[in-house]
């Protein structure tokens, strides 16, 4: 008996909400990226230091737990999974604020991981009972904005307290000590994420759906079904985790790269990324789904992969120029325009992935490709930004050349794969959804690869 389709009209708000967690766990995540000379300074770090802390370290916990927390999320209540994370990344966040020394920031920011590990695998398994498959890109581009809208709070606001300097930043009290911008930053995050915890009380679980044969949900089920379709997977994963790994890498060295090399100041910094994280990331995560949903309305069942070749386009022409901009407006276009597409892989990689993915595995897949996330682009794409900078490209606008690289390289694995991962992918829609596919595209059956 076929399972009840969502209610076309109650998921607007657990979707805001779910945006709003997403934005703390985001801004949480990246605001020691506009503090990057501050927290050195305090703690005696390298840049290769630094870059561990924005990426290995948060990934650790995806690395460990991940998985099984995902195999939750396939059984058991996911609001209730989610509120759990939320509750831990804020007290990792508090730990955070309260550090001494690069191991101690280190060990709080591990589990700060804690957050993408509960909260996306979760929601990605919560929104097909939200969210008509019809509203789906939509709902996922929403709880994407949620992101660059993070992205925003964090830099505006870590700017701002950047630029007020110690002695503006102190608190009441003398509850840090010395009132250390970056410290302030991060207690204010947990307090935001207290406010999280509450919105998650406002609705309730949806009636689970479509669950099929759990017996399959097994780890060893779900390696078959990766080693069945390979050719669908390797492709279309290794596509996202490229635009990610740019996604990482811009956003943890764009913001030093402004002061460092284009004499912006920290408060105008701050600024610029946030404001363009939050006009332009958002527009453009937002635009993502609305796109999606419109090739489907269309019949073009490889709609989120077409969006995802554009946003690769954009990154490819952007990482061209990066290092070739020079004076405030230019830089400033250029910020405008990589910022346009760091949700992209949010909305695009969390759609593909519901699409093909049967109901039992779906947190579970989603799982895997967030670990994978933490394992390479979290890590790889700030590390290598720092390795080539210190290493092969030492001199004035090195950090520019270096994250230039590291984008130009993504985007061109990212566009390959995406061309090899199209025609596994629309063959694996016909045949998982029963879909029938639009006047553009030929039958699968006759003249795409077969899925497997």
């Amino acid at each position: 008996m076929p399972s009840p389709a969502p209610p076309p009209d109650r998921w607007l708000w657990p979707i805001l909400v779910l945006a709003f967690c997403h934005l703390v766990a985001i801004a949480s995540a990246q605001v020691i990226n506009i503090m990057v000379d501050d927290i050195k300074a305090s703690l005696a770090i390298t840049d290769v230091d630094f870059s561990l802390l924005q990426g290995f370290a948060v990934a650790m916990f995806a690395a460990v737990v991940g998985l099984p927390i995902a195999g939750l999320a396939d059984r058991l209540n996911r609001k209730r999974i989610i509120m759990v994370g939320v509750f831990g990344w804020t007290l990792a966040t508090i730990a955070c604020a309260a550090a001494q020394s690069f191991s101690q920031l280190f060990a709080a920011r591990v589990f700060l991981g804690i957050g993408e590990v509960l909260l996306f695998p979760a929601t990605g398994a919560l929104m097909l009972d939200l969210v008509p498959r019809a509203r789906l890109a939509r709902a996922i581009a929403l709880f994407g904005c949620g992101g660059p809208a993070g992205a925003a709070v964090a830099m505006i606001g870590g700017g701002w307290l950047v630029g007020q300097g110690p002695s503006g930043a102190a608190l009441p009290g003398g509850m840090l000590a010395g009132g250390e911008a970056w410290r302030v930053a991060f207690m204010a995050l947990g307090a935001m994420g207290v406010v999280a915890l509450l919105l998650l009380t406002t609705f309730r679980e949806p009636v689970r759906r479509g669950d099929g044969d759990r017996s399959a949900a097994a780890v060893t089920g779900i390696l078959a079904h990766l080693a069945l379709r390979w050719r669908l997977y390797v492709p279309l994963a290794g596509s996202m985790l490229a635009l990610s790994t740019a996604v990482f890498a811009t956003g943890a060295w764009l913001p030093t790269m402004l002061m460092r090399e284009r004499a912006f100041s920290a408060i105008q910094t701050g600024s610029l990324t946030g404001g363009a994280a939050l006009v332009f990331a958002v527009a453009g995560t937002w635009l993502v789904g609305v796109a999606s949903d419109r090739f489907e309305k269309a019949r073009r069942i490889d709609g989120v992969l077409r969006v995802s070749l554009g946003a690769g386009a954009v990154l490819l022409a952007g990482a061209l120029v990066l290092p070739l901009m020079d004076g405030a407006l230019p830089t400033i276009a250029i910020v405008c325009a990589l910022y346009l597409i760091l949700g992209a892989p949010t909305v695009t990689a969390t759609a593909a992935i519901q699409d093909v993915a049967p109901p039992h595995m779906r947190a579970r897949l989603i799982a895997i490709y967030m670990l994978l996330v933490g394992l390479i682009p979290a890590t790889m794409g700030p590390s290598a930004v720092a390795v080539l900078h210190e290493h092969l490209f030492p001199g004035t606008d090195g950090l520019a050349r270096s994250l230039a690289l590291v984008d130009g390289a993504s985007a061109v694995v990212a566009i390959v794969a995406l061309v090899i991962a199209m025609p596994f992918y629309r063959a694996a829609r016909v045949e998982a959804g029963g879909i029938e596919p639009g006047p553009h595209h030929a039958s699968p059956s006759r003249t795409a690869p077969q899925p497997g």
